[in-house]
This record gives C-alpha cells, structure tokens and sequence, in this order.
C-alpha cells in the first residue's frame, strides 16, 4: 500500500502510540504511554552547539581597519576574502571586519556597537596598547567621569575596571576586568 505524506505521518504515530501500549499483568491493555511528547520536549531542551560568536564591523576603510586589528592589536586571521576579514580575539571570540560597500550592510558614522574583551591582563593589555603609535583612546565626558578614580590609567567603577581605545572609523574597544571574582 502507498501512503502520501500526510497518511504517512499520521500511520507513524498510530504505530508510536499502538507500540506504547502498556500490558497490565492480565493481559488486559491500559492506558497508552505518549512517548511521542516527550521526545520531541526533551530535544528541545538541548542546545546545539555554537562554535564561535562572529561579529561584523562594517566600515569604509577596509585597509585601515585591517592595519589596526592585524597588525597593530596582533589578532590572527582565520579567514581573508578581500571584502571581509574574519580575525580571532581568542578561541571562540572572533570579529568580521567587513567592507561597507560589499557586505550586507553599509558602514554608518553612528556606531550602535561596542566590542566588550574581558581579560586578567587588563595592566599588559593597556601597556600593550600604550606602546601603539597613533592610538585613538576613547574620550570620557565629564559627567561620566565625576567620583571615578584611574588607578594607572585604567577606569575604576562599579563591578569593573577597564580602558576604552577607538578603531579607525569609531567603534569602542572596552578592555576590562571584573573586580570581585565570580564573574556572571
């Protein structure tokens, strides 16, 4: 016998609630057992994987953003396609520098992104960054700076401690540190 598509499914789960059927010790047949449910709700619990958090900068000046990541903060690339460089900040943690005029979106002078990198090496990062000619550090206001203290030239507030840097075309670039382990 030949089943379309939708007798097909409907047959499988009769054959799933039929073959569910519990025996009582009489032989009589109880209630079915819908094993179906809960299949489907246990799979759906379970996360797939995720191999890595991309990112995507877009900017006009693929080159200059290129020169600041690869060559001057030193994250490898994983990937180069001309119009979009993909470089990794660490195992997992990765950013596409894209070209406004080729991606999937245009670069804008309103930047509406942060990239946030949490490290225990917030001193050997900002030293690291110091060192770099041309630097662009981000400017805080004043009213955003009023009871703050710097402790080497690192912001200290709230949970953290961090330091901010400018990419060429805008995008903040926040090293920090949580002050008081564990971290959420």
């Amino acid at each position: 016998m030949k089943l379309n598509g939708s007798l097909k499914g409907k047959v499988g789960a009769l054959f799933l609630t039929l073959s569910c059927l519990v025996l009582s010790s009489d032989l009589t047949v109880s209630a079915p057992v819908i094993v179906q449910a809960q299949t489907v709700e246990k799979a759906q619990s379970v996360r797939p994987p995720v191999n890595a958090l991309v990112p995507n900068f877009y900017y006009n000046d693929l080159d200059a953003a290129r020169d600041f990541y690869i060559d001057k903060l030193g994250f490898p690339v994983l990937y180069d396609a001309e119009w979009v460089v993909i470089v990794e900040i660490a195992k997992g943690m990765q950013l596409a520098l894209v070209d406004g005029a080729k991606g999937a979106l245009p670069a804008m002078e309103q930047k509406s992104a942060l990239l946030v990198i949490e490290t225990d090496a917030l001193e050997e990062w900002y030293s690291y960054v110091s060192a770099i000619e041309g630097i662009n550090w981000f400017q805080y206001g004043l009213d955003y700076r009023e009871g703050v203290t710097l402790r080497h030239g690192l912001m200290d507030h709230g949970d953290i401690e961090e330091f901010r840097i400018l990419d060429p075309e805008g995008y903040i670039i926040e090293f920090f540190r949580w002050k008081h382990p564990p971290r959420p």
